[in-house]
C-alpha cells in the first residue's frame, strides 16, 4: 500500500509594531536592584535591572536570576505609605509599559524597568509633544481635586493646535492654556503644526490613468484633475517616460484644473517623441487661468531632461502677486512635433502636523491585560477559522466588568479572508479606571475551512480539526507509527524484488 502525505503550508500574517519617542522626564532614581546573570547552555542570558524613583519603594520579582531571553516574569510594586504607584517605564526608551502595580512580561533582552511613585493627594501629569526641541516643564506637587492651569509654550516656526489625552485620544482644548481639575494621573500631548519650507505637495507619474485619444478631455491622476487638449497618455517605445506612461502632447496643452497655494517649485521630466523632430515646450502659471505668466521655454530632444523652476519671493513681487497666491500650471507645445511630459512635482510652503508621539510601549500599555475587574471569554458560536472570502465579523467576544456590569468587547486588527494564512486579532476591554483586559486570537483562513469539521477515521483518525504545524506533527506521527526500519542493503533488495 502506498502512503500519500499531503501537507498544507499556511503562511503567517502578522502586523508589526513601532515604538515612538516620548519627550518626558522622570524624577531621579534612588532605589536600584540589579539581577546579574551568568552564561550557561540553557539559553541566551539577559540582565534585568528594576528600580524606583523613591528610596522607600519595595519591588519584588517572581523568581531569582539567572534569566534567559523568553522568560516570563512578574514584577510587583508594593504599596508605600504616603505615596501612590503610577506606572512602570522602560528606562532605555522612556516609554510607559504598565499602569498596574503587578506587571507581567516576557523578557526578550537585557533591560532596565523603573517604578514611578507620586506622593498621595498629588496628580501625576505626564506631558509630551509632537515636535522636537520644545521644552515641556513636567508639573510637580499638583494637588488633586483643585483647579490647575497648564500652558503650552510658544515655539518658533510652529503653531499650537490642541491638547490631547494620550489614553482616550480625546481633544481636550484648542486653547494654549487649559484649566482642569486634576485626578490621579493624566497623560497629555501638546499638538503643534510646523511650518515646512518647500515641501512636496503634489506628485504624479500618470501611471494611474489612461487616455488614448488626442481630443480635449480631463483626467484624474493622483487625486487631482488635469485637462489634456490635443494630448494623450502614451506608452509606446517612442514615448519617453520615467516609468511606463507619460503625457504625449502633439500640438496642444497640459493644464492643471487645480491651483497650488504658495507654490515654491515646479519640476517635471520632458523629451521629444523619439520618431519626431525637435520641439519647443513653453511653461506658464496663472492665478485665474486667463492671464498666463511665462516661466521658461525649453527644447525637447532625444535626451530625457528635467525642468526645474523655483518661485522666489522676488518672483512673486515682480509679478505683483502675494506669496500665497494660488497658481495653476500650463505646459504647452504648439507645433506639429510631439513631446512627452512626465513625473510632475509641485512644492509649496505649508503647515503640517508631525506624527504624535506614543507615550506607551505597545507590549505593556495599549493592551497590557492589567484589569482586575474584566474577564473576557467567547460564546459557543465564536468563529476562529474561515474559508477564503468568507465575511469576517468581530462577534462572539464577551467582556464582563464585575463592578459595573458593562459588557463591551473591542477589537484591534482584522481578518482579511481574501488572504489564506493566520491573522491575529486582539480582543480587549477597558474598565472605568483605565485598565485593560485583553486576549489574542489567532484566526485561520483556509481554502475550505469545512475540511476541519470532517471526522476522519481509519488511517487518518485523530487529525480532525488540526491545521498548520499541529497537522504536520500529527501526520508525521501517523507515518512513523509502527514503522519497520530497513537498512540500505535491505531496501535495495526489496526494490530489486519489486522490479
Amino acid at each position: 500500500m502506498k502512503k500519500i502525505l499531503v501537507i498544507l503550508i499556511l503562511m503567517l500574517s502578522l502586523s508589526g509594531c513601532a515604538f515612538l519617542r516620548r519627550t518626558t522626564t522622570t524624577p531621579p532614581v534612588t532605589t536600584t536592584t540589579t539581577i546579574p546573570t551568568t552564561v550557561t547552555t540553557e539559553g541566551v542570558p539577559v540582565t534585568l535591572t528594576f528600580e524606583a524613583n523613591i528610596a522607600q519603594a519595595d519591588l519584588t520579582i517572581s523568581r531569582a536570576a539567572p534569566f534567559y531571553a523568553g522568560d516570563t516574569l512578574t514584577l510587583e510594586a508594593q504599596a508605600v505609605e504616603g505615596y501612590r504607584f503610577v506606572h512602570w517605564i522602560d528606562v532605555n526608551s522612556q516609554l510607559i509599559i504598565g499602569r498596574n502595580p503587578v506587571y507581567v512580561f516576557t523578557l526578550l533582552a537585557s533591560r532596565t524597568i523603573q517604578a514611578i511613585y507620586y506622593p498621595e493627594n498629588t496628580s501625576a501629569i505626564v506631558l509630551a509633544s509632537n515636535i522636537d526641541g520644545i521644552t515641556l516643564t513636567q508639573p510637580v506637587d499638583v494637588a488633586m481635586d483643585e483647579p490647575f492651569t497648564l500652558s503650552a509654550p510658544e515655539q518658533a516656526g510652529s503653531v499650537f493646535r490642541y491638547w490631547q489625552d494620550a489614553l482616550t485620544q480625546e481633544i481636550l482644548s484648542n486653547d494654549r492654556s487649559i484649566t482642569f481639575t486634576p485626578q490621579a494621573v493624566h497623560y497629555l500631548i501638546a499638538v503643534y503644526e510646523v511650518w515646512t519650507k518647500v515641501g512636496l505637495e503634489y506628485e504624479t507619474g500618470f501611471e494611474d490613468v489612461t487616455k488614448s485619444a488626442y481630443a480635449i478631455a480631463s483626467i484624474e491622476t493622483s487625486e487631482r484633475s488635469w485637462t489634456l487638449d490635443d494630448a494623450l497618455i502614451g506608452s509606446s517605445d517612442n514615448d519617453q517616460k520615467a516609468d511606463l506612461r507619460s503625457v504625449r502632447i502633439r500640438n496642444g496643452v497640459l493644464e492643471s484644473d487645480f491651483s497650488i497655494k504658495g507654490l515654491r517649485r515646479l519640476q517635471f521630466g520632458y523629451g521629444r517623441y523619439l520618431s519626431d523632430s525637435l520641439s519647443d515646450i513653453s511653461v506658464y502659471v496663472s492665478h485665474n487661468q486667463a492671464q498666463w505668466i511665462l516661466l521658461d521655454e525649453v527644447q525637447a530632444d532625444g535626451t530625457w531632461k528635467t525642468f526645474d523652476f523655483e518661485f522666489t519671493d522676488l518672483w512673486y513681487q515682480s509679478h505683483t502677486l502675494e506669496a500665497d497666491t494660488p497658481l495653476y500650471v500650463r505646459i504647452e507645445s504648439l507645433n506639429a512635433y510631439r513631446v512627452n511630459i512626465d513625473h510632475i512635482r509641485l512644492y509649496r510652503d505649508f503647515y503640517h502636523t508631525p506624527d504624535l508621539p506614543d507615550l506607551f510601549m505597545s507590549e505593556g500599555a495599549h493592551f497590557p491585560n492589567d484589569s482586575e475587574r474584566i474577564t473576557i471569554h467567547f460564546s459557543q458560536d465564536f468563529i476562529t477559522h474561515y474559508s477564503l472570502n468568507d465575511v469576517w465579523e468581530p462577534s462572539g467576544c464577551i467582556a464582563t466588568d464585575v463592578v459595573s456590569g458593562d459588557d463591551v468587547c473591542l477589537t484591534y486588527g482584522h481578518v482579511d479572508t481574501s488572504k489564506p494564512g493566520y491573522h491575529e486579532v486582539i480582543y480587549y476591554a477597558l474598565d472605568a479606571d483605565g485598565f485593560y483586559s485583553s486576549t489574542v486570537v489567532r484566526h485561520g483562513v483556509f481554502e475550505d475551512a469545512r475540511l476541519l469539521e470532517i471526522d476522519y477515521t481509519g488511517y487518518y483518525d485523530g487529525i480532525e480539526g488540526l491545521h498548520g504545524e499541529a497537522l504536520v506533527a500529527a501526520l508525521r506521527g501517523i507515518i512513523q507509527h509502527d514503522i519497520e526500519r530497513k537498512s540500505y542493503a535491505e531496501a535495495r533488495q526489496i526494490l530489486q524484488d519489486a522490479d
